[in-house]
């Protein structure tokens, strides 16, 4: 039993030899009891979730990959609580316990909590940031820049098509943004592992890059997934709050890696 833990566990995670589906499940039944606790949380102490709320959610994922990606690049220590599945752990918390704390601000001084909580999150990015910027270099510039070209150009797309054909059923602020992130993850695996190189740890893009051939394949999947994916909770969860929650959730897990990804390959130590 202990050999079997150690293997589907803690040797992917000491090693980074890949995710398998057996931990992928266990994290993301993880991940969703963090999102339940958010939601009962927030929805006991009267805080809207809305497109606001995942505003200042926004800068905690930034903050989150920047970490993640200095931790590649040995900026910071690696252990549990900086890499998957810890170090979504530790933000969500923090998140929640910053939002609490924002809340309570905006019952004294009238600001609101949203805002106060994106003030906050942005001072967690600059307080990982700053301390190491002496100790950078930025590289990949091109690449990075095509990526976000491709995204960009893809986004405006949808945009269009959203529009020109009336799908009001994903035209909502959380709804696009879902969408968009989905797709940004997807542009930057594809754009990365195609231009710069490494590898899919995920077992199940890994298997529709390796059965097509291509990083790109992953990308028209993650869009086809996005748009699927929030056309059914808009079409069968009518409780706002329940289905806001869960778009917010997959925003965080599709922004958080590719923004990881896109940060690990842009910077670099001195």
């Amino acid at each position: 039993m202990n050999d079997l833990f150690y293997e589907i566990f803690i040797e992917p995670i000491k090693y980074e030899v890949g995710h398998n589906i057996a931990n992928i499940l266990v994290y993301w039944i993880l991940f969703l009891g963090f999102v339940l606790l958010a939601y009962l949380i927030f929805k006991k102490t009267k805080i809207e979730i809305n497109f606001k709320l995942f505003c200042s959610v926004f800068p905690f994922i930034a903050a989150g990959a920047l970490l993640r990606a200095m931790v590649d690049n040995n900026l910071y220590s690696r252990n549990f609580f900086t890499i998957t599945p810890g170090i979504y752990g530790v933000f969500a918390l923090l998140f929640i316990a910053s939002m609490l704390a924002s809340k309570f601000i905006e019952k004294k001084t009238g600001r609101k909590a949203w805002k106060v909580n994106m003030s906050l999150g942005i001072l967690v990015f600059l307080f990982l940031l700053v301390p190491k910027t002496a100790f950078l270099r930025f590289e990949n510039l091109k690449v990075i820049a095509g990526t976000f070209c491709l995204f960009v150009f893809i986004c405006l797309v949808i945009w269009l098509t959203i529009r020109r054909f009336e799908l009001k059923l994903i035209s909502s602020g959380l709804s696009q943004s879902a969408i968009y992130f989905e797709t940004f993850d997807g542009t930057a695996t594809s754009m990365l592992m195609f231009f710069v190189g490494g590898f899919e740890k995920h077992p199940i893009p890994k298997a529709i890059i390796n059965w097509t051939g291509t990083p790109f394949s992953f990308l028209f999947v993650k869009i086809l997934l996005g748009i699927s994916v929030v056309w059914i909770l808009n079409k069968y969860i009518k409780n706002l709050a329940v289905r806001n929650s869960l778009l917010i959730a997959i925003i965080v897990i599709s922004m958080g890696p590719a923004l990881r990804n896109i940060l690990s390959y842009f910077i670099a130590a001195i």
